[in-house]
């Protein structure tokens, strides 16, 4: 476009660099959301993974011990993964007295909230 000294003006007006920063100011801020969102996603099912196996391990230990040894521990703390675990362990009866429901919770140590939780049953003789 001339100019009214007769130059050819060439570049960007400030409007479109303005309009063209914000709008890569905006999908910025979009990318940063989201991968911001897909780490603590990440970090959560690393989590409830470590947690899970930590489950199944003690669920293990259980299933090893003799049907007429009764479960002397319903809580305490396991490390896996570098990190502190703590587990419960509710013991409930069944209408059958040989079996015994046992329901596992595993969380952070001192975090709020279950991460995984386990359910079985086991033959205890009296």
């Amino acid at each position: 476009m001339p100019c009214k000294r007769g130059r050819l003006q060439v570049g960007f007006t400030l409007l479109e660099v303005v309009v063209a920063l914000a709008i890569l100011g905006i999908s910025m801020a979009v990318i940063i959301k989201v991968t911001s969102r897909h780490a603590d996603n990440s970090l959560y099912l690393e989590s409830k993974t470590v947690a899970h196996w930590v489950a199944m391990n003690l669920w293990s230990e259980l299933q090893m011990m003799p049907p007429e040894d009764p479960i002397t521990r319903f809580n305490g703390i396991e490390v896996m993964a570098k990190r502190n675990w703590e587990w419960s362990i509710i013991v409930r009866n069944t209408p059958d007295r040989d079996v015994q429901e046992l329901k596992m919770e595993v969380r952070e140590a001192g975090k709020e909230g279950v991460l995984a939780s386990l359910r079985g049953y086991r033959v205890v003789y009296p």
